[in-house]
């Protein structure tokens, strides 16, 4: 569970700073915050002796790109962001994607 805290604290954060322009929005945006947060702290729990860096380092990636595309929308429009938020999904998501085969974690199936 300790884990879990640093991304708590993002998710916390995040909120805090968007809430008050969120509008009808706070409730969707809320809950997939708690997504993200859940995400980051599952893929940190893989992180061990054998390994498990890959599937933070995505989820950390994807959450940074999300951050960046909610920042744009409800803050204040930041100039030529698109390349970046571009840029950390695909790699957020290969390292994810990586991270899948590479063994799957705790209780995956062996390989065939």
């Amino acid at each position: 569970m300790l884990r879990a805290i640093p991304f708590a604290l993002w998710g916390s954060a995040v909120c805090a700073l968007l809430w008050p322009r969120l509008g009808p929005l706070r409730l969707p945006v809320a809950l997939y915050v708690a997504v993200i947060c859940a995400m980051m702290w599952r893929a940190a729990a893989q992180v061990g002796p054998a390994g498990g860096w890959t599937a933070l380092l995505g989820a950390l990636l994807f959450a940074a790109s999300d951050t960046l595309i909610a920042f744009d929308r409800f803050q204040a429009p930041i100039t030529l962001v698109r390349y970046p938020i571009m840029a950390l999904y695909w790699a957020g998501q290969l390292l994810l994607a990586l991270s899948s085969r590479a063994g799957g974690g705790p209780g995956a199936s062996p390989p065939r």
